[in-house]
């Protein structure tokens, strides 16, 4: 039997997802919590065998939870459960989750994830996947623009003429001409409609 602790600060989430894994035979919901303090201080967390961990809590998100676990000995493997694939799955990731599931899954998906998990495999939904993709992308080129640069780039992309940026940011339009000459150069672009295209596929903006 699969005990389970389910930690998501939304009360209609946290008793929908505990009444569908409830009915699926191999797994105890041993636990419901609302927050990342809750989870470390239960009393029953030494019985967990899979947490079940939403990203965005109050009172110690579940990046926290995560590097707090990864200091205990005895700590129950933890299934990511998020609304939004974004670059805070690869952190969670690193510091230690076993995989990630979106809170939109089907609940036969749900429930499969964590039993894989229970069974120390690991579970990445699509989104979740994507998003580990995409950050280790980002990680492997250089964020090389100063946050003048990126500033600038940003109304560029707005489509803000020189002259306009320059009063915005409170310096002068030669300066700004000059912030962009230095974008250009560090990201290998043609022209502003180039740089805004590059940095934002990278991320940088």
């Amino acid at each position: 039997m699969i005990a389970l602790m389910i930690a998501d600060d939304h009360p209609l989430m946290r008793q929908g997802i505990a009444q569908v894994l409830r009915a699926e035979p191999g797994i105890r919901v041993l636990a419901e919590v609302a927050s990342g303090i809750e989870v470390l201080e239960h009393p029953q967390l030494a019985q967990v065998d899979v947490l079940l961990l939403d990203l965005s809590m109050p009172r110690l998100d579940g990046i926290g939870v995560l590097r707090v676990l990864a200091d205990r000995s005895r700590a129950p493997r933890v299934l990511l459960l998020t609304a939004h694939s974004d670059e805070r799955i690869a952190e969670a990731i690193e510091a230690g989750a076993s995989g990630c599931i979106m809170k939109d899954a089907p609940p036969e998906e749900l429930a499969e994830a964590v039993r894989v998990t229970a069974r120390g495999g690991s579970v990445l939904s699509p989104a979740a996947a994507d998003a580990l993709v995409r950050a280790a992308r980002t990680a492997a080129l250089p964020t090389v623009l100063t946050q003048r640069e990126r500033a600038v780039l940003r109304l560029v992309a707005q489509g803000q003429a020189n002259s306009e940026i320059g009063r915005r940011l409170g310096i002068s339009a030669t300066t700004v001409k000059t912030h962009l000459q230095n974008a250009f150069a560090k990201l290998g672009a043609r022209d502003r409609a180039h740089a805004v295209t590059i940095a934002r596929d990278r991320e940088l903006l």
